[in-house]
């Protein structure tokens, strides 16, 4: 999945949350939208597709119509013997690097430098801190080994930070009981919650995409849904949403850090209405938060199916085609098609005049050609028996393999044969190399697939071109 369509994929999703957000901010446990933003993150930078037949991608996807055929030149005979194939297509010359990758490398790298100088730079400005000692704040402490709380005087407002080696760093003044206990619940609620991975994966996803605003979006509104998430909880822990107001109002002046969670981030006015509005937690409020992240996953987050034949034929396969055998394999690793099976148009000059009206004809092409470079091993597409090697002026160099159910397939234009007749070859083995030997105008493979001695189009049967 490409860098633009995680792009789209993700905008998508973010448009929904935000819309969600509006209508149900309020209604829902707030640790409800902290998930979907995770979810959206990891659809801008995860590079793979998750298939659902619920995406809303599935309805969205445009039907694509069948190719039509490619005509030959005007005047030229398209097929003149079975098995000769025009000359493959010669290889585009490589496009010069797009300005586009040099603008999006260039945006993402300063982007990136900014967020890992900005972090570096707090992170020298917590090495001085010192460990809390006494009064409540060292109580706490206590009842949590786990995390390391310390004070500086060079920040104005409480934070943590660290994951392995969680921090809780306090600012110097910071004695209020109330507000203590208010601050301190939330920072390690934001421990808890694993938050410290949160901010630099929202900060990844601007880097990468900074050219998409829905990644401006998800950055600005997932940090402040995690700081409503973590008052909600802390007030339900707590039960005194007062006092964490008044906490957050004696806060309200700090600045925030771009990688670190902290108790006065984001517009105070919005979190102390969440706080004051907050409603008991009910059951019935918690499934529908569920199955909201649930539904909003699947159908957003995932990508439609893709289609059982989308390639260049929509024919079944014979009803008699082999079914609980092998599969055939395509002769050629890597090789392109470059004529399919089917009626060819003929121009013949009566008497070799060329000044007289060509005669129109059919011919059947009776196999499908695979362009590849010369000397590119071909392989035994099935398990069978070699029938026949040889040379004749319009196949070149040919294998003939028989197989069970009354199948044979043929190999033609072949630079050199590796097998003789009376070889038991099994599928995969390699029985010569791609040539142009023969009535051939370039190197190629014309491969055939006979049924009980009939020839029948091999391409539905092939799983890498069908």
């Amino acid at each position: 999945m490409s860098l633009i369509d995680r792009g789209l994929s993700g905008a998508a999703l973010v448009a929904v949350i935000v819309l969600l957000r509006a209508l149900l901010g309020g209604r829902l446990p707030r640790r409800t939208f902290p998930v979907l933003w995770w979810v959206a993150a990891l659809r801008f930078l995860l590079p793979f597709t998750l298939p659902s037949p619920l995406s809303v991608h599935a309805l969205l996807r445009p039907m694509e119509p069948a190719a039509p055929p490619t005509p030959g030149p005007a005047g030229l005979p398209a097929q003149l013997l079975p098995g000769l194939s025009p000359a493959p297509a010669a290889e585009p010359l490589p496009a010069p690097f797009p300005l586009w990758q040099v603008l999006w490398l260039t945006g993402t790298l300063l982007l990136a430098l900014w967020f890992l100088c900005t972090a570096l730079r707090w992170r020298r400005r917590f090495a001085d801190a010192l460990p809390v000692r006494e009064g409540a704040a060292a109580r706490w402490a206590a009842e949590h080994p786990r995390i390391a709380l310390r004070r500086s005087d060079r920040i104005t407002g409480p934070l943590s930070y660290g994951v392995l080696r969680p921090v809780i760093l306090l600012p110097k003044g910071l004695e209020d009981e109330d507000t203590l206990r208010c601050v301190l619940t939330h920072e390690y609620l934001h421990i808890r919650r694993l938050d410290g991975i949160a901010k630099p994966l929202f900060a990844a996803v601007l880097c990468l995409h900074w050219w998409n605003i829905a990644a401006w979006t998800l950055f600005l509104l997932a940090g402040r849904d995690l700081e409503l998430s973590c008052d909600e909880a802390a007030v339900r822990q707590l039960g005194r949403p007062a006092v964490y107001a008044r906490a957050l109002l004696r806060m309200a002046e700090q600045r925030s850090r771009p990688l670190h969670s902290h108790f006065n981030q984001s517009p105070i006015e919005e979190r102390i209405e969440a706080i004051m509005n907050l409603k008991k937690l009910t059951l019935p409020a918690l499934l529908c938060a569920v199955l909201l992240v649930t539904v909003v996953t699947t159908a957003f987050a995932t990508s439609a199916p893709e289609p059982e034949s989308p390639g260049l034929h929509a024919q079944s396969a014979p009803e008699d085609a082999p079914k609980d055998e092998e599969v055939p394999l395509l002769p050629v690793s890597g090789g392109q098609l470059s004529a399919p099976y089917g009626q060819r148009t003929l121009y013949t000059y009566p008497d070799d005049d060329e000044d007289t009206e060509p005669v129109e004809s059919t011919i059947l092409h009776s196999g499908i050609d695979l362009s590849a470079a010369r000397g590119t091993p071909i392989m035994a597409s099935l398990s069978g028996t070699v029938a026949d090697t040889g040379f004749t002026a319009s196949r070149g160099n040919y294998v003939l393999l028989t197989h069970e159910n009354g199948y044979e397939t043929l190999y033609t234009h072949c630079q050199s044969v590796d097998v003789s007749a009376g070889d038991t070859v099994t599928q995969g083995d390699t029985i010569a190399a791609v040539g142009s030997t023969g009535m051939a105008t370039g190197p190629h493979l014309h491969f055939e697939l006979h049924q009980n001695g009939t020839p029948i189009d091999p391409l539905p049967l092939l799983p890498d071109l069908s």
